[in-house]
Protein backbone atom coordinates (compact mmCIF):
# COMPACT_ATOMS: atom_id res chain seq x y z
CA UNK A 1 0.00 0.00 0.00
CA UNK A 2 1.33 3.41 -0.96
CA UNK A 3 0.79 6.31 1.43
CA UNK A 4 0.92 9.99 0.45
CA UNK A 5 2.48 11.88 3.34
CA UNK A 6 1.75 15.45 2.26
CA UNK A 7 0.65 17.30 5.37
CA UNK A 8 -2.50 19.35 5.78
CA UNK A 9 -0.41 22.34 6.83
CA UNK A 10 1.57 22.15 3.61
CA UNK A 11 -1.59 21.88 1.52
CA UNK A 12 -3.01 24.88 3.32
CA UNK A 13 -0.15 27.11 2.20
CA UNK A 14 0.22 26.03 -1.41
CA UNK A 15 -1.87 27.90 -3.93
CA UNK A 16 -3.08 24.92 -5.93
CA UNK A 17 -4.00 22.82 -2.92
CA UNK A 18 -6.56 25.17 -1.48
CA UNK A 19 -9.24 27.49 -2.65
CA UNK A 20 -8.47 30.25 -0.18
CA UNK A 21 -7.17 32.38 -3.00
CA UNK A 22 -9.85 32.61 -5.69
CA UNK A 23 -12.96 31.73 -3.66
CA UNK A 24 -13.02 34.91 -1.53
CA UNK A 25 -12.73 37.00 -4.72
CA UNK A 26 -15.73 35.14 -6.13
CA UNK A 27 -17.73 35.48 -2.93
CA UNK A 28 -17.02 39.22 -2.76
CA UNK A 29 -18.19 39.71 -6.35
CA UNK A 30 -21.05 37.23 -6.69
CA UNK A 31 -22.02 36.32 -3.13
CA UNK A 32 -21.49 33.25 -0.99
CA UNK A 33 -22.36 29.78 -2.31
CA UNK A 34 -24.52 28.61 0.57
CA UNK A 35 -28.03 29.79 1.33
CA UNK A 36 -31.49 28.68 2.41
CA UNK A 37 -33.74 30.08 -0.30
CA UNK A 38 -36.97 29.13 1.49
CA UNK A 39 -36.01 31.02 4.64
CA UNK A 40 -34.23 33.78 2.65
CA UNK A 41 -30.96 33.27 4.48
CA UNK A 42 -27.55 33.67 2.88
CA UNK A 43 -25.07 32.01 5.20
CA UNK A 44 -22.03 34.03 6.26
CA UNK A 45 -18.66 33.44 4.69
CA UNK A 46 -16.09 31.44 6.69
CA UNK A 47 -14.34 33.27 9.52
CA UNK A 48 -11.01 33.16 7.69
CA UNK A 49 -12.35 35.51 4.98
CA UNK A 50 -11.31 38.88 6.38
CA UNK A 51 -10.16 42.21 5.03
CA UNK A 52 -6.62 41.03 5.76
CA UNK A 53 -7.15 37.91 3.61
CA UNK A 54 -8.39 40.10 0.74
CA UNK A 55 -5.31 42.31 1.05
CA UNK A 56 -3.11 39.21 0.93
CA UNK A 57 -4.92 37.89 -2.15
CA UNK A 58 -4.76 41.24 -3.96
CA UNK A 59 -1.02 41.46 -3.23
CA UNK A 60 -0.51 37.91 -4.53
CA UNK A 61 -2.50 38.65 -7.71
CA UNK A 62 -0.68 41.93 -8.32
CA UNK A 63 2.65 40.08 -8.45
CA UNK A 64 1.39 36.97 -10.28
CA UNK A 65 2.97 35.81 -13.54
CA UNK A 66 2.35 32.89 -15.89
CA UNK A 67 2.98 29.65 -13.98
CA UNK A 68 6.12 27.56 -14.32
CA UNK A 69 5.65 24.77 -11.78
CA UNK A 70 8.65 22.51 -11.19
CA UNK A 71 9.32 19.47 -9.01
CA UNK A 72 12.43 18.46 -7.13
CA UNK A 73 12.41 14.83 -5.93
CA UNK A 74 14.76 14.06 -3.05
CA UNK A 75 15.49 11.58 -0.31
CA UNK A 76 14.67 8.42 -2.28
CA UNK A 77 15.31 5.63 0.23
CA UNK A 78 14.05 2.32 1.58
CA UNK A 79 12.08 2.25 4.86
CA UNK A 80 12.10 -1.14 6.60
CA UNK A 81 10.01 -0.27 9.66
CA UNK A 82 6.72 1.48 10.40
CA UNK A 83 3.22 1.28 8.99
CA UNK A 84 4.27 1.50 5.34
CA UNK A 85 7.61 -0.23 4.78
CA UNK A 86 9.01 0.11 1.28
CA UNK A 87 10.52 2.74 -0.95
CA UNK A 88 9.93 6.38 -0.10
CA UNK A 89 10.78 9.81 -1.44
CA UNK A 90 10.10 13.46 -0.77
CA UNK A 91 9.35 16.25 -3.19
CA UNK A 92 9.06 19.99 -3.37
CA UNK A 93 6.84 21.75 -5.90
CA UNK A 94 7.81 25.34 -6.64
CA UNK A 95 7.00 27.97 -9.25
CA UNK A 96 10.07 29.54 -10.84
CA UNK A 97 8.03 32.49 -12.16
CA UNK A 98 6.22 33.12 -8.87
CA UNK A 99 8.73 32.68 -6.05
CA UNK A 100 6.41 34.55 -3.65
CA UNK A 101 4.12 31.50 -3.65
CA UNK A 102 5.30 29.19 -0.90
CA UNK A 103 6.45 25.78 -2.21
CA UNK A 104 4.50 22.61 -1.49
CA UNK A 105 6.35 19.80 0.21
CA UNK A 106 5.16 16.23 0.19
CA UNK A 107 6.21 12.66 -0.01
CA UNK A 108 5.25 9.06 -0.38
CA UNK A 109 6.19 5.85 1.38
CA UNK A 110 5.38 2.18 1.07
CA UNK A 111 6.22 1.80 -2.61
CA UNK A 112 7.36 -1.56 -3.99
CA UNK A 113 10.36 -0.11 -5.82
CA UNK A 114 12.44 3.02 -6.17
CA UNK A 115 10.92 3.51 -9.62
CA UNK A 116 7.37 3.28 -8.22
CA UNK A 117 8.18 5.99 -5.64
CA UNK A 118 9.55 8.22 -8.40
CA UNK A 119 6.55 7.55 -10.67
CA UNK A 120 4.15 8.32 -7.81
CA UNK A 121 5.88 11.65 -7.19
CA UNK A 122 5.71 12.51 -10.91
CA UNK A 123 2.01 11.58 -11.06
CA UNK A 124 1.28 13.87 -8.08
CA UNK A 125 3.27 16.60 -9.85
CA UNK A 126 1.15 16.24 -13.01
CA UNK A 127 -2.10 16.28 -11.02
CA UNK A 128 -1.12 19.30 -8.94
CA UNK A 129 0.34 21.12 -11.96
CA UNK A 130 -3.03 20.80 -13.71
CA UNK A 131 -4.83 22.27 -10.69
CA UNK A 132 -2.17 24.90 -10.04
CA UNK A 133 -2.05 26.11 -13.64
CA UNK A 134 -5.85 26.41 -13.62
CA UNK A 135 -5.85 28.37 -10.37
CA UNK A 136 -3.18 30.76 -11.64
CA UNK A 137 -5.04 31.18 -14.95
CA UNK A 138 -8.21 32.18 -13.07
CA UNK A 139 -6.26 34.66 -10.95
CA UNK A 140 -4.54 36.12 -14.03
CA UNK A 141 -7.97 36.62 -15.61
CA UNK A 142 -8.99 38.51 -12.46
CA UNK A 143 -5.76 40.53 -12.61
CA UNK A 144 -6.42 41.56 -16.23
CA UNK A 145 -10.19 42.10 -16.09
CA UNK A 146 -11.26 42.53 -12.46
CA UNK A 147 -13.69 39.64 -12.99
CA UNK A 148 -13.41 36.89 -10.41
CA UNK A 149 -13.82 33.44 -11.94
CA UNK A 150 -13.42 29.76 -11.30
CA UNK A 151 -10.56 27.71 -12.74
CA UNK A 152 -11.56 25.81 -15.87
CA UNK A 153 -10.91 22.49 -14.11
CA UNK A 154 -13.67 23.23 -11.58
CA UNK A 155 -16.84 21.73 -13.08
CA UNK A 156 -18.74 21.49 -9.78
CA UNK A 157 -22.20 22.98 -10.33
CA UNK A 158 -22.52 24.01 -6.67
CA UNK A 159 -19.49 26.28 -7.07
CA UNK A 160 -21.09 27.92 -10.12
CA UNK A 161 -23.47 30.14 -8.18
CA UNK A 162 -23.21 33.03 -5.76
CA UNK A 163 -26.09 34.20 -3.57
CA UNK A 164 -26.66 37.68 -2.16
CA UNK A 165 -29.54 39.06 -0.15
CA UNK A 166 -30.78 42.22 -1.91
CA UNK A 167 -33.85 44.06 -0.57
CA UNK A 168 -35.04 40.92 1.22
CA UNK A 169 -34.71 38.72 -1.87
CA UNK A 170 -32.01 36.20 -2.67
CA UNK A 171 -30.26 37.03 -5.93
CA UNK A 172 -28.55 34.07 -7.62
CA UNK A 173 -25.65 34.88 -9.98
CA UNK A 174 -23.68 32.46 -12.13
CA UNK A 175 -19.90 32.47 -11.64
CA UNK A 176 -17.96 32.12 -14.93
CA UNK A 177 -15.02 29.83 -15.61
CA UNK A 178 -11.76 31.50 -16.71
CA UNK A 179 -12.30 30.55 -20.37
CA UNK A 180 -15.72 32.25 -20.36
CA UNK A 181 -14.44 35.69 -19.37
CA UNK A 182 -14.09 38.09 -22.28
CA UNK A 183 -11.12 40.41 -22.29
CA UNK A 184 -11.64 44.10 -23.10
Amino acid sequence: MTENITTTEMKHRFLCCNSETYEPLIWRQYGYWHCDQKRKIVYPMPDWVTEESYQHIEHLVKNLKEPNLQIEITNVHYVSEGYFPGWACSWVLFDLNNPHIEPDKGGVCGCKSELEAYRYAMQRYRELKYLYDGDVEALLVYKKTGIACLPNWNTNDIDSWGFKLVNGKIVKTRVPRAKEVEFP
